[in-house]
């Protein structure tokens, strides 16, 4: 648990807090470039009158959700292996 702690805390400042300062920044980003590039796409959000976040908020908040490593002996598995390997030279 303390590696998501430190992965929300330090390189994703303000991402995960209360405000969602980080997240709410990135939706802007992303509903400029939508506009910009899938205009079609910005112009029917704008006509039923939906925010493009309240579509895209659950997919940023879950960005990282699959590549961090839920179990960390099977991690420390995996790198004395590749050590191993390593050594002998097959990587």
């Amino acid at each position: 648990m303390w590696t998501l702690a430190t992965i929300c805390e330090t390189i994703l400042p303000g991402y995960y807090s209360g405000s969602l300062f980080g997240c709410a920044i990135d939706q802007e980003v992303l509903a400029a470039l939508v506009a910009e590039y899938l205009p079609q796409v910005y112009e029917h959000f704008q006509y039923v009158g939906i925010h493009l976040s309240l579509v895209t908020i659950p997919w940023f908040m879950c960005l990282f959700i699959g590549l961090l490593p839920w179990d960390v002996r099977d991690q420390r598995e995996r790198s004395r292996r590749c050590a191993s390997f390593s050594r002998f030279g097959e990587i």
